[in-house]
This record gives structure tokens, C-alpha cells and sequence, in this order.
């Protein structure tokens, strides 16, 4: 015969391993989407109050402290907890809020301890942070201001203000990642230098919101200019640039027709010409390596280096250019030995330049001076 003992035993942990039969119920865990658990005015606000195990019938219940604010909603069959919304929320209804859940067993009522959960609503964005890279620059082509919000809306305009104007950059020194903005500026040009600061705007909720002005980074530019020196004219001669004050050589371990090409239309003096080495300089060497690929709008574009060893420079020679009014001659030939055709046939004629030119427009004409043919790449 069993054991009475024993079986009074079994049916007393068989009810208390029951969710809401014993008054030792779990926490309720309640959050809100944003992490920060911060919102803007008008705002509509989910409060999420959820269990982790599945209490059938169970009642959950929203108050803020210091307030006479209460909601209740039953938990959906099948469901962990439930969501209130605070619509409309205003400033003054920021504050700490309680989830807390009841059941009812065998006309006992049973009542969870209560999980807290403070939030805040502003009627404006809270200000962004700013962030200069690199903070001092040796050359780089250009420096990057990163202005960064706290919360990511949907729709988000950044402003970058130098000495408290609105600063223009342009689109392509612009780049936007979720809720932040990068902000390209030249870092040859001495106008750039000056305090620099960031807002945003979002537009959500049918109103735009200003957040607060971000601290303030100071930005230093160096004036850089690049010349050619010794040549019979200003399009010609050994390059040089003017950095911190002072002039010094470029040295040509890596030089190209397409950086000499980018370098004259820097200069306004054409195209590229030639270029070559010459006799190693005295004083400072500014740069070991300049490259570019050929549709860079200025050398301040390209791929530049300084030097990392003192005496790197003093192996290397000097880079000396030559521009040119015109663009290199074209080469022209037919794909075919004899050019000798009979009437009716089709033959093909190519015409090169170099790929470095990134706009080109192609003409075919006979010797008496009409147009065949025109293209364009």
C-alpha cells in the first residue's frame, strides 16, 4: 500500500510548481524600444510589461510614481505580457513608471513584485557629439568632422556651423550612416580653419524638432599650394609644395602620367606632358608619394604620403614636370594587314588615347575634312 505521507508530498509540489498557485511570483520585466529611454514630445511611447513564463488570465498594471496615473489590460491567451502606449506623451509625463501583474487562484488574489522603469520626454533632441579625425593632420586631403545623435529617426538632417554660421559641403564630401553624419572638409585650404559645431533636425510626429547645439571642435588648417619651380615657364619645373610656412620637394618614387595630368589641371597649365627625375634637393621634402588615378579634381585628391624616415628623401630624386597646352596624339589603326577592302565591306578603325582621361570625345574624319563618325566614353 502506498505511502499517504508520500502522496500528500507529491500533490503539494505538483500544485506549487503551478505558476500563480504560490504568492512567490516571478518579477515582471518591462522596457521600451529605445535604449535610451528617451522621447520626444508627441511622441506615441510603448511600455512593454512581459513574463517569462506564461501566467493564463493574468492582469498586468501600469502607474507612475507620484501620480494618480493607472491602466490595466489582461494578458492575451497564449501571450507573456502585454504592451500599454502612452499617446501623445508629454514632458510632464516623464518620470518612473511601475509594471506590475495579478492573478486570481481559488478566489485568492496573488500579486507580482513591481518592475520600474524610468523614461523621459523632451520637447527638444538631445544635443549631438562632434568628433574631429584625425585630430592633428601632418597632409591629408582632407579632415573629418563626425557629428552624432543619441536616437535614430527615420528622418534626420545634420548641420555642421563654423564659427556659429551654417557651413555648405558639398554631397560628395558628405556621408550619412544611421544616426550619424560625417562631414568632409579640404584640409589644403586655410579658410576652413575655425570652430566647428553640429545640429540636427528630425521630422517626425507632423513637426520638425532643432536639437541643441554640440560642443564646440576647433579645426587648424595649414594653407598647402603646389607649384613648378626652375622651368622656363610656370607649367614646367620641379614640384614643390608650401606647407606650415614653408616650401618644400616632392620626391617621384611613384609618379605617373595620370598624376602629372592631374597635377597641370591643378596648375590650369593643360594637360601632362612629360615628367622625369632630377638631381636630389636640399631642405624639406614634403611628400614620398603622389598618385592618382586621373579623374581627380585636384592633387589634394589623390593619394598623397609624407616621409616616414628622415632620411628617406635623400635616396630619392625630385619630380620634374612638364605640361603641355594639348592632350597627348591619338594612335589610329585599322584591325586588318593589307588595309587594302573591296566596296561594300565593313572595317573597323580604333582610335586610342590614354585611359587616364576620363572624358573624351572621339572624331573620324577622312582627308578632305569631313566628319565620319563621333563618339563619345
Amino acid at each position: 500500500m502506498a505511502n499517504p505521507r508520500l502522496l500528500l508530498i507529491t500533490f503539494w509540489a505538483i500544485i506549487h510548481s503551478i505558476p500563480g498557485v504560490t504568492d512567490l511570483l516571478e518579477k515582471p520585466l518591462i522596457s521600451t524600444p529605445s535604449s535610451s529611454r528617451m522621447f520626444l514630445e508627441g511622441e506615441d511611447i510603448p511600455i512593454r510589461c512581459t513574463t517569462r513564463s506564461m501566467y493564463a488570465g493574468a492582469i498586468f498594471y501600469l502607474r507612475k510614481n507620484g501620480d494618480d496615473f493607472e491602466v490595466s489590460q489582461q494578458a492575451p491567451a497564449l501571450s507573456f505580457g502585454v504592451t500599454f502606449i502612452i499617446t501623445n506623451a508629454s514632458v510632464g509625463q516623464s518620470g518612473e513608471y511601475q509594471c506590475q501583474y495579478r492573478l486570481l487562484r481559488d478566489a485568492v488574489r496573488h500579486n507580482s513584485p513591481v518592475a520600474i522603469l524610468k523614461i523621459t520626454i523632451v520637447d527638444q533632441p538631445s544635443k549631438p557629439t562632434i568628433r574631429l579625425e584625425p585630430a592633428k593632420s601632418y597632409f591629408e586631403a582632407y579632415r573629418s568632422i563626425t557629428c552624432s545623435a543619441q536616437s535614430h529617426f527615420r528622418y534626420m538632417i545634420f548641420i555642421l556651423y563654423k564659427d556659429g554660421r551654417r557651413k555648405y559641403v558639398r554631397p560628395w564630401l558628405q556621408e550619412r550612416k544611421h544616426s550619424s553624419a560625417i562631414f568632409k572638409i579640404t584640409n589644403t585650404d586655410q579658410l576652413n580653419t575655425g570652430n566647428f559645431s553640429c545640429r540636427y533636425e528630425i521630422l517626425a510626429f507632423g513637426r520638425t524638432y532643432i536639437s541643441a547645439e554640440s560642443d564646440l571642435v576647433e579645426v587648424v588648417i595649414e594653407d598647402a599650394k603646389v607649384r613648378l619651380t626652375g622651368g622656363p615657364d610656370q607649367c614646367s619645373g620641379t614640384v614643390e609644395v608650401f606647407y606650415r610656412g614653408q616650401w618644400g620637394s616632392v620626391v617621384n618614387a611613384d609618379w605617373n602620367l595620370p598624376t602629372v595630368d592631374v597635377l597641370c589641371r591643378h596648375l590650369r597649365c593643360g594637360f601632362a606632358g612629360s615628367w622625369q627625375h632630377s638631381g636630389v634637393g636640399d631642405g624639406k621634402v614634403w611628400l614620398t608619394t603622389a598618385i592618382c588615378q586621373g579623374d581627380e579634381r585636384s592633387l589634394w585628391d589623390c593619394y598623397l604620403t609624407p616621409p616616414h624616415h628622415r632620411d628617406y628623401w635623400n635616396t630619392r630624386q625630385q619630380a620634374v614636370v612638364k605640361c603641355s597646352p594639348w592632350p597627348f596624339q591619338p594612335t589610329i589603326s585599322i584591325q586588318r594587314s593589307p588595309t587594302i577592302f573591296v566596296y561594300g565591306e565593313t572595317l573597323t578603325i580604333d582610335c586610342l588615347a590614354p585611359r587616364f582621361y576620363y572624358e573624351m570625345f572621339f572624331y573620324l574624319e577622312n582627308l578632305g575634312g569631313n566628319l565620319v563618325r563621333y563618339f563619345e566614353r
